[in-house]
């Protein structure tokens, strides 16, 4: 997927190519990955929370 820099730009192109379809992120999700693609966080930090128990009952609402 590239360096660890290029990780943001390379999701933000992604989510462009998905935006305003099914698979595009729901708001939560996109939620936890704003701060990724502005450099706050680490792919991992953002991760962590989508792989829980907790999304999976957040994600079903």
């Amino acid at each position: 997927m590239g360096t660890a820099t290029d990780q943001p730009a390379l999701l933000t192109r992604g989510l462009s190519v998905v935006g305003g379809t099914a698979r595009a992120p729901n708001p939560y999700e996109r939620f936890l990955l704003d701060p990724f693609v502005r450099g706050n966080l680490t792919l991992d930090r953002v991760l962590a929370p989508m792989e829980s128990k907790q999304y999976e009952q957040v994600r079903r609402l």
